[in-house]
């Protein structure tokens, strides 16, 4: 939101169809430019001053998710076995590794 802010003050109060534009335009940049700052803050959390920009970040974080009880940690955990019994990465054929996504 605050990138939003950012980006879109210059611009003033144009008429209605143009703000509209300008919005619909401006959500890949606002989308690009945030991940960027997230990326960035993520690296320099040890400084002080970043820990104190993105502390509401956090907080709503923590408001809005927690941590997953074990039932919850049981039904990854078996979903994980059954994709793995299926797709296995290391015995694919290359042709089966296309749609297949390793994460390391």
């Amino acid at each position: 939101m605050i990138v939003a802010v950012f980006v879109f003050a210059p611009l003033g109060l144009p008429a209605w169809y143009v703000l509209a534009g300008t919005r619909i335009l401006g959500v890949p940049l606002i989308a690009g430019l945030s991940f960027e700052l997230i990326k960035w803050a993520g690296r320099h959390r040890a400084r002080r001053w970043v820990r104190a920009v993105i502390w509401p970040g956090m907080q709503l974080q923590r408001l809005t998710t927690r941590e997953p009880d074990l039932d919850q940690l049981a039904v990854a955990a078996a979903a994980l076995e059954a994709v793995l019994a299926v797709e296995d990465p290391l015995a694919a054929t290359d042709g089966d590794r296309v749609d297949m996504e390793v994460v390391a």
